[in-house]
């Protein structure tokens, strides 16, 4: 047990975490290029 909680509640926890944070990072990424096709200007790369 750690911090009182068992293994699989701990697993749970990490695995739903991760879940959200890839959908917000999959969510961002979307509507970047959503307001960049708005925009009309051409996706820049980094180093220009």
């Amino acid at each position: 047990m750690v911090f009182g909680m068992d293994q699989n509640s701990l697993m749970i926890i990490a695995l739903m975490f991760l879940v959200i944070s890839g959908l917000y990072y999959v969510w961002l990424w979307i509507d970047g290029s959503i307001k960049d096709g708005r925009s009309g200007e051409k996706a820049k790369q980094p180093w220009e």
